[in-house]
């Protein structure tokens, strides 16, 4: 039994400063920019703020640039001299965890910039030649036995896994960023393997356990839970086990949720056209990939998953409507127009696995 509470993580690739106390010296990020969106008089490029420390720091500081800004994205600074000076980020992204880095904010400026030209390699002599050691045969290893899998179940989208379930107070909430959920508490977070960088998120599994079997849905990551297991709301938890028990072998497997309505698609807290960050909601199947096609564009470009449950496209696209495709699991695939992404916006879509 875990008494851990969990806390929502609303971005886990986000640029942070120190959490101490006012005796404590700040602890140093490093800012860098890459240019991704040059034109004749100016550009626009990407802010890279990367935390070589282990504690998670709130960030700011100053970054070198050319010509003057026009325009700053999901920070909040201004330009002195050929310096933008940052005094932080968001609410959303003003924390960066320990070892991490983010490239959620971004900026246009004019004056044409010239692409560093890429250096010659300066050719390496070649070595003389060390005559090949003989070799010691390898020793040849004991075959390790096949286990026998697990018959599948009816319905199920997935092999049967196996692990421990334990419990936990479930709010809903947690490293998928989903709002609460007092209604319906029947919620588990998965092991971190099988949490798969939020691959996990939003799916349905029925766990069985020494009492019965019960269907959850995926909200939360569980990072000290080891391949296999999962940790149950308390709700869940006594479907399948007795709550004195605490820790109980279980078995488990993917299934399509008994989920009504359409899909619905969130943009993340500080999208607008030069960052997205989606979120898809209200799925039948596991979400496998996520791709848009910006307005007036006729190329489909695969979105990179992010920890925190949104797919994130760090680069400015063309203003206007935008073009989603979803794939599920087992490769069905639903397709949605979208509005210019602009934060916070829940668009109902038109369509379900």
């Amino acid at each position: 039994m875990r008494f851990t509470l969990r806390s929502t993580v609303i971005c886990q690739t986000i640029v942070a400063g120190l959490f101490a106390t006012s005796a404590q010296a700040a602890l140093p990020v490093s800012l860098t920019y890459v240019v991704n969106n040059p034109w004749a008089g100016g550009y626009c490029a990407i802010v890279k703020v990367s935390n070589p420390n282990a504690e998670a720091v709130q960030w700011s500081g100053s970054l070198p640039v050319r010509g003057t800004v026009t325009s700053l994205w999901n920070a909040v600074g201004k330009q002195s001299g050929g310096t933008i000076v940052f005094s932080g980020g968001l609410d959303w992204n003003r924390i960066i965890q320990g070892k991490s880095s983010m490239e959620s904010i971004g900026f246009c400026a004019t004056d044409a910039v010239t692409p560093t030209p890429t250096p010659t390699p300066t050719p390496t002599p070649t070595p003389t030649p060390t005559p090949t050691p003989t070799p010691t045969p390898t020793p040849t290893p004991t075959p390790t036995p096949t286990p026998t899998p697990s018959p599948t179940p009816t319905g199920a989208l997935s092999p049967v896994y196996k692990g421990e379930g334990t419990f936990y107070g479930a709010t809903g909430e947690g490293n998928c960023s989903y709002d609460a959920s007092p209604g319906n508490l029947m919620v588990a977070a998965m092991n971190q393997t099988d949490y798969a960088n939020s691959g996990a998120c939003g799916e349905y599994i029925v766990v069985t356990g020494p009492k019965g079997k019960t269907t959850v849905r995926i909200t939360d990551r569980c990072p000290e839970c080891k391949p296999g297991d999962v940790d149950l709301s308390e709700q869940a938890f006594v479907q399948v086990a007795e709550k004195s028990a605490g820790r109980v072998p279980i078995s488990w497997y993917v299934v399509a949720g008994d989920t009504t309505g359409t899909v619905s698609y969130r943009f993340k807290e500080g999208s607008t056209i030069y960052w997205q960050g989606i979120q898809v909601l209200n799925h039948r199947l596991p979400i496998t990939k996520l791709e848009i096609r910006p307005n007036g564009s006729a190329n489909w470009i695969a979105v990179k998953r992010e920890e925190y449950n949104y797919f994130v496209y760090p680069n400015p696209i063309a203003a206007g409507p935008m073009q989603v495709r979803i794939t599920g699991l087992g490769g069905a695939t639903l397709l949605q127009t979208l509005p210019e992404p602009q934060g916070g916006l829940v668009v109902k879509g038109s369509n379900q696995f």
